[in-house]
């Protein structure tokens, strides 16, 4: 889980570095938006295509991809063996994002409750309300003003913020942030994507530009605001008025847009062809003594049907030998779950002492029989494991 957000956040920042280079101030507003949007799901989706793919081990027969279990950790002082994706990260983040969707849901609430209350009129397309003390602002197609005087810019835009549904873009990053919280891009991307949206709004309510950069300049401070309303005057007001007397780039703008496309698919391209690769090394490994071949990735991997960090938390011990000795390191064991659930060709493949390496062994040998890995078909099959532990001295 920890490293999945931290490649998230990697991801993320380094799409939003490219969006800064080459999008930001191009003037290509529906570029950029479209282009954050993705950089946000794609932040998220590309840590995906790297978890849970079996890592490379060097074993007795050669360098082999094998399934890596979680690092167990042996603290000498407790005698205590713990795994390091310890379940209290879990409900961390569970705790919170639970509060964090339970404050969004407030919001959302709280934003039709005021929707309710207001007395909307037909509007072409759109439904208006006056006298709502908030705005202008809108969320889908109900437009709010704050007074009973509607000034046409104001209309204007509030409008194109209706027709472009941007309060979808707002609710799916609202959301985004709930679920992915410890991803720091995400709020970064959240908040250009809000100033992107108040630029194609601006583009199409300022024709007059003068006269839309007064009303901007006159009325931009004083004005409440309810969270996810798509406010009027929510978003800096110097790049708003820079970017409404900017033309777009013509062919340099083209160029910048579909270089940070070229560059995105690159990316794709490139995690997308090394989980192609890592894929195509799990076929079947072909072992010296028998026909029978060992998997290190099947449809259906093997479960040892109990808490295995904690059964392994449980029996493993620091020896008091290495205790004394003062052994620091972390031995690397392999073995294979056979078609029948046991564990066969138990082996440490890098040991740091021989009485550490005999406590890997002992609690592996002693161990309860799993449910077998599967093929598709159903067939169980012989599947490679690879389980670190760490021991450590403090």
């Amino acid at each position: 889980m920890v490293t999945y957000f931290l490649l998230a956040n990697i991801y993320g920042f380094l799409l939003y570095a490219l969006y800064h280079w080459t999008l930001k101030g191009s003037g290509r507003h529906n570029w950029s938006r479209y282009y954050l949007l993705l950089a946000a799901l794609l932040s998220l989706t590309f840590p995906l295509l790297r978890v849970n793919v079996a890592r490379h081990m060097p074993a007795a027969r050669g360098v082999q991809q094998v399934f890596e279990l979680p690092e167990v950790v042996l603290d000498a002082a407790r005698q205590t063996a713990t795994a390091t994706n310890t379940a209290w990260l879990f409900f961390l983040y569970a705790g919170i994002t639970l509060l964090l969707l339970g404050r969004f849901i407030y919001r959302l609430l709280r934003l039709y409750s005021f929707l309710q209350q207001q007395e909307f009129k037909p509007l072409g397309a759109y439904r208006i309300a006056l006298n709502t003390g908030y705005g202008p602002a809108s969320f889908g197609s109900r437009l709010l003003f704050p007074g009973a005087e509607v000034q046409d810019m104001m209309l204007q835009h509030e409008m194109a913020h209706s027709d472009h549904k941007h309060y979808y873009d707002r609710i799916l990053l609202q959301l985004l942030q709930c679920l992915f919280f410890p991803v720091l891009a995400l709020y970064r991307i959240s908040r250009e994507l809000e100033i992107v949206q108040e630029f194609q709004a601006d583009a199409v309510a300022g024709a007059d530009k003068e006269a839309y950069a007064l009303l901007l300049v006159s009325q931009h401070l004083g004005h409440p605001d309810i969270p996810l309303l798509q406010s009027f005057f929510h978003h800096p007001l110097k790049r708003r008025i820079m970017m409404l007397h900017q033309s777009k780039k013509g062919k340099r703008g083209l160029f910048l847009a579909a270089l940070s496309g070229l560059i995105t698919c690159i990316i794709l391209l490139q995690i997308t062809g090394t989980v192609m690769a890592q894929k195509k090394t799990a076929t079947p490994i072909q072992t010296g003594v028998s026909d029978n071949h060992i998997y290190n990735s099947v449809a259906h991997m093997p479960d040892p049907g109990f808490d295995l960090m904690q059964y392994l938390g449980e029996n493993i011990k620091y020896p008091e030998q290495a205790v004394k000795n003062k052994v620091n390191g972390r031995v690397v064991s392999q073995f294979v779950v056979k078609p029948d659930g046991t564990l066969t060709d138990i082996k440490i493949v890098k040991g740091i002492d021989p009485d550490c390496d005999k406590e890997v062994l002992r609690v592996l040998h002693n161990m309860p029989a799993w449910k077998p890995g599967k093929k598709e078909d159903g067939t169980p099959v012989l599947v490679y494991y690879t389980l670190p532990v760490s021991f450590q001295m403090k």
